[in-house]
């Protein structure tokens, strides 16, 4: 639904049932979260010929470190604890654009 409203041609995301164009609030499949995510970005790879390793992935919780970890450019935006201190180990990329800086960098 996000992906339709911003224009975008594809997206990985959870599916919600929707009956007479209604969207019911039940799921259809499993949630795409955690080891989900990871495994619907290597399939969406795999489908598309895209190299995993030349490919980005952004985000602010832990909970993607699965998919982060998948990718060969993992960026931490606006991080929780957990990915901070994940990031850093891992030398990555982190912004906050809370305090508008970029924290650590990775060539």
């Amino acid at each position: 639904m996000i992906a339709h409203e911003l224009g975008l041609t594809g997206a990985i995301g959870t599916k919600v049932e929707r009956k007479n164009g209604i969207l019911t609030g039940k799921l259809v499949g499993k949630p795409i979260h955690g080891a989900e995510k990871r495994k619907a970005l290597k399939a969406l790879a795999k489908d598309r010929n895209l190299s995993l390793k030349r490919s980005y992935a952004y985000s602010d919780s832990q909970n993607d470190l699965p998919m982060l970890t998948a990718v060969g450019h993992p960026v931490a935006v606006n991080p929780d604890k957990i990915l901070t201190r994940y990031a850093k180990a891992a030398d990555w990329p982190i912004y906050d654009f809370k305090k508008r800086e970029l924290k650590a960098n990775r060539e």
